[in-house]
């Protein structure tokens, strides 16, 4: 028999096989089907934002010293009072226009240090895609209305982090080493020896197989979710902005860029686990050794994040685990969380996945040949 053929026959039969398939369906909906609605809306927000700058106004107004920041306050007002306005009035083009004019002064007061908030690098990322939207006279989609988000700002949703990257690896780790080290505890493995090919080319149909499976049953639920948003949301722009961050500056990504980059790590992630798996069974059939190995692989990580904020290491970009958090390697990480490495690109993540994968392949089948059988 074709080993390929009996492979994803053996693969398929198994039923415990689908388990994560399900698993990642059900996560994939989470956001469609639940959402907390917040008891603040944009508009009291800022309305708050007004007051407070009034009573700071009347406290300060006697102090001579105080001039300029009464007249920086009472600008930030003015501002605020044009989103309020923009946003009562829902005009998509008025409410991005006022938007980017409130953010961008914010910016200016933030590097003059008239103003102290949020990371600077993120208010970049901010004014960025403001200014994005304005020139291109898109309107602004929030994430917080998970229900009725369209299929692209679905993606920018999921792949941001509301499904974490190693949430993805470690339930595909767990699916990998079940598939891989079935034949050997089910003793399966004996007919395959006796098949009259060379053991090489049975143990590469086999890899191909569990590559193959594994990889559909992380696509797969993505496709299935996508067409259920996509009938009840819309497509959606998919030239809509994502900003990121690369050399420390904000870049801006069409949310289609994003979405390839997120597949091709995946892709590159599962060929990864596949042939750390497989490499493993060579030796041993047991199902916790297989999974631990591969477990622990993902976990050591710590997630590219340096809680630190030092982000000059000069090797860490060549270790595969600096790309376990895909997601955030994609945006360059925060600037509350920054990657540990400038150097930890989507570029650099794709180079060091497929040398890893080609060295590890390359060692695989030495070791095949050398051993003889399975």
């Amino acid at each position: 028999m074709n080993v390929l053929k009996f492979e994803c026959i053996n693969l398929i039969k198994n039923k415990i096989n689908y388990l994560p398939f399900i698993i990642l369906t059900l996560l994939l909906l989470i956001p469609l089907i639940f959402h907390r609605e917040s008891p603040w809306s944009e508009v009291d927000e800022l309305q708050a934002n007004q007051l407070a700058n009034e009573q700071t106004i009347d406290a300060i107004k006697d102090d001579d010293t105080a001039v300029e920041t009464i007249e920086d306050l009472k600008i930030a007002n003015k501002n605020m009072e044009a989103v309020i306005s923009a946003l009562q009035s829902q005009d998509s083009n008025k409410i991005v226009e006022s938007k980017y004019t409130f953010e961008k002064k914010n910016l200016e007061d933030m590097l003059s240090g008239k103003l102290v908030g949020i990371p600077i690098i993120e208010q970049k990322k901010v004014v960025s895609k403001l200014e994005y939207l304005h020139k291109n006279r898109y309107p602004i989609v929030s994430l917080e209305s998970t229900k009725i988000l369209p299929l692209a700002n679905y993606y920018e949703l999921i792949f941001s982090g509301a499904i974490p990257s190693i949430l993805y690896l470690s339930i595909s780790a767990i699916l990998i080493a079940t598939i891989t080290s079935y034949e050997k505890r089910k003793q399966y493995i004996a007919l395959i020896n006796i098949l009259p090919k060379k053991p090489v080319s049975k143990n590469m149909a086999r890899l191909f197989s569990y590559f193959l499976f594994s990889l559909l049953s992380v696509l797969l639920p993505l496709v299935m979710v996508s067409l259920i948003v996509a009938i009840k949301n819309g497509i959606g722009n998919f030239d809509y902005p994502i900003a990121t961050i690369i050399n420390n500056d904000v870049t801006i990504l069409p949310i289609s860029t994003f979405f390839y980059q997120n597949i091709i790590f995946i892709i590159l992630w599962i060929l990864l686990l596949v042939l750390i798996s497989f490499f493993l069974s060579i030796f041993t059939g047991n199902y916790l050794v297989n999974v631990g190995g591969v477990l622990l692989f993902l976990l050591v990580t710590n997630y590219n994040i340096s809680p630190e904020g030092t982000n000059q290491n000069n090797l860490i970009q060549y270790f595969p685990t600096s790309y376990v958090d895909f997601q955030q390697v994609i945006l360059g990480g925060t600037g509350f969380e920054p990657l540990k490495s400038v150097n930890i690109t989507f570029i650099n993540g794709v180079g060091t996945l497929v040398t890893v994968n080609l060295f590890l392949m390359l060692i695989t089948v030495f070791i095949l040949i050398k051993k003889k059988h399975y």
